[in-house]
């Protein structure tokens, strides 16, 4: 079986180089997936997640529709110049037109041939008040949060196949450590 292929050595070499200095200030802005129905997937990130639609805009050129949901506080009619301005990460929901109606379509979310993309994580304030509720709704699970390990992790199936690692969220108090959970979880 192989091993690491970058060697801690090489990996503080390359942390070790100064960014670019237009880069300096960069920040995640959002990570952009595409949805085969999006009525389904603005339902589950809305009702599962609790997200909000920041911004929403139809390209006809394109033949195309995205949706932006996250957190924050955007007006999702506001004009497409305030769309960087936002100071918080979101997810590009991406609907090409006539996906919907084509039934053998399956987009690859990475946990499937072709690999890729793995995942995207979530943090909620209770991982199991989360499991219970978003079991009642019917939404499909690919680890509930006591199965296998870690222990108090959850992995939720979006309606287009992506995963969604779901945690408590942890803020040590000063000097506490990370619970246990986060110490195991890269023990292999």
């Amino acid at each position: 079986m192989a091993g690491p292929v970058v060697s801690d050595e090489k990996i503080a070499e390359i942390f070790a180089k100064v960014p670019i200095e237009e880069a300096k200030n960069a920040k995640l802005h959002h990570l952009g997936v595409r949805v085969k129905n999006p009525e389904a997937s603005l339902d589950f990130y809305r009702t599962i997640f609790g997200m909000r639609l920041q911004w929403k805009a139809d390209s006809p050129d394109h033949k195309m529709t995205v949706y932006f949901v996250g957190y924050g506080t955007a007006d999702a009619k506001a004009d497409v110049s305030q769309l960087f301005e936002w100071n918080y990460p979101s997810i590009e929901l991406i609907h090409i037109w006539g996906s919907e109606s084509q039934p053998d379509l399956k987009f690859a979310s990475g946990n499937t041939k072709p690999t890729g993309f793995s995942h995207m994580h979530i943090q909620v304030p209770d991982v199991y008040a989360f499991a219970k509720r978003a079991e009642s709704l019917g939404f499909k699970f690919v680890k509930k949060p006591d199965e296998g390990n870690p222990k108090g992790m959850s992995v939720i199936q979006d309606p287009d196949g992506y995963h969604i690692e779901v945690m408590s969220e942890f803020v040590p108090a000063p000097g506490e450590k990370n619970p246990e959970m986060y110490n195991d979880m890269f023990k292999f």
